[in-house]
């Protein structure tokens, strides 16, 4: 498959996957849940679905909330998208924002303690 079509199963993937968490999935684990990225291998078998929740101290409750609702979520896929097979659903915590926050934090005040030492 070609990386354009990747691209585009992807972005598709991401919004339709979206959209059944915020219309279909009742599920009030899921709520506050969105979905940052997926990555569908080549083969097209298996889907890393990355998300993030507004606070972190629901982590636990969001995976649980995945793993249940998980079949779901692919029947109804297999169901919007016109897909020969409908990848497995991994679905990851993604911490990209909040590491990012972090380093950030740390060149700031490094960069502080610098201006200070001259």
């Amino acid at each position: 498959m070609t990386n354009f079509r990747m691209k585009r199963l992807n972005s598709e993937l991401k919004k339709t996957i979206s959209e059944i968490l915020t219309y279909d999935v009742r599920d009030k684990r899921l709520a506050n849940v969105v979905i940052e990225e997926v990555q569908v291998t080549p083969n097209l078998q298996h889907a890393k679905v990355f998300f993030t929740i507004l606070e972190d101290k629901y982590k636990g409750s969001v995976k649980a909330g995945f793993k249940s609702a998980s079949p779901y979520i692919r029947l109804k896929l297999a169901h919007q998208l016109d897909l020969r097979q409908t990848p497995q659903l991994h679905f990851i915590y993604d911490t990209t924002e909040r590491d990012a926050a972090q380093l950030e934090e740390l060149i700031e005040s490094e960069r502080d303690r610098n201006e200070d030492n001259k």
